[in-house]
This record gives structure tokens, C-alpha cells and sequence, in this order.
């Protein structure tokens, strides 16, 4: 998948909406805030597959205040849980494809 169609399926799975506070959002200058940071350590632990996955980025206004309110930081219980999420969204993807 492209970076475009992530950001078409992000985008449209949070209904046009900021995931946090709710606001309509402007294709143009949307973000995607990703859940479990891409802090090089969740990088080096999880991998670039997960961490810049669909299953862990969300839509959010422009704002530091929506984009950080997205983000698990570092609890590491939470942010297992989360990544062990995406692993199984990637596996049954690849399924999908055979």
C-alpha cells in the first residue's frame, strides 16, 4: 500500500474526524498520529511494519494537543498489547493475499 492510499484509508476510517476531539478534518492538512510512537526504540523493538502501520496511526487535527493525545508513550504493558494488535492485522492480511 502507498502512503497515499494509508492516508485515503486512515482518513476514511475515522470518517473524515479527528480521533480525538471529534472536529471535521481537512484533507489537506490532516495528520496521522501513530499510537505506539515512532521513538527509535518501539522502531528497533517492533519494526518499521508495525509501527507505520494503518492499525496504528490515526487521523487527528494539526495539533500537538490531538496528535500527542493519540500516543501510548511509554507504558510498556499498553503499548505490547497495541503492537500484538497490528501483528495480527498484518498476519491476516498476508493470509488475505494468498
Amino acid at each position: 500500500m502507498t502512503r497515499e492510499e494509508q492516508r485515503i484509508e486512515i482518513f476514511m476510517r475515522e470518517d473524515g474526524r479527528c480521533f480525538v476531539c471529534g472536529a471535521p478534518l481537512d484533507w489537506n492538512c490532516f495528520h496521522l498520529a501513530h499510537v505506539i510512537p515512532q521513538r527509535k526504540h518501539w522502531v528497533k523493538r517492533y519494526g518499521k511494519s508495525v509501527i507505520h502501520h494503518a492499525e496504528n496511526m490515526r487521523a487527528t487535527c494539526p495539533t500537538d494537543r490531538c496528535n500527542g493525545a493519540v500516543s501510548l508513550g511509554n507504558n510498556h504493558h499498553t503499548v505490547e498489547q497495541h503492537a500484538q494488535r497490528v501483528r495480527q492485522r498484518i498476519a491476516a492480511e498476508r493470509e488475505s493475499q494468498v
